[in-house]
């Protein structure tokens, strides 16, 4: 687990990785008594499962666009949006994803975040079906 200061030596605590459901993403979720330190933060970054199907169409295009962008302004071709694609490795897009990543709505991952004891739960940044959100520790 990555860590990096914060301001008076606090350390947050960062997490992501596949998504593997509610049942799985506990490890991600503080439990009672675990957790950042009061005063620390844990951030997730992950993929989010849509709550509708065209936030999933939405989230499909976005990553897509995202990738073919990126892949122009670096490479200076398509060659890294085709292997992209063709590796189906846009989740939202790809009608059997791989089943290791089984992502929950931000909605539920912000709630469990709560329940856990985290105060202050936001999402930091989100774009293309990817979300950093996190709290910060209380008395766990």
């Amino acid at each position: 687990m990555a860590q990096s200061p914060l301001e008076g030596g606090r350390h947050p605590q960062l997490a992501g990785g596949p998504s593997p459901g509610r049942s799985g993403k506990t490890g991600a979720v503080p439990r009672h008594g675990t957790g950042p330190a009061p005063g620390g933060a844990l951030l997730i970054a992950d993929l989010v499962k849509p709550a509708t199907a065209a936030g999933a169409a939405l989230a499909a295009r976005a990553w897509d666009g995202a990738v073919r962008r990126r892949s122009l302004e670096i490479a200076g071709t398509l060659g890294p949006y085709e292997t992209f694609r063709a590796e189906r490795w846009n989740y939202y897009a790809d009608p059997e994803p791989d089943p290791i990543d089984q992502p929950s709505t931000l909605l539920d991952q912000l709630r469990w975040l709560e329940e856990a004891g985290l105060t202050g739960v936001d999402v930091h940044w989100m774009k293309a079906g990817h979300a950093i959100f996190g709290g910060i520790g209380g008395i766990l």
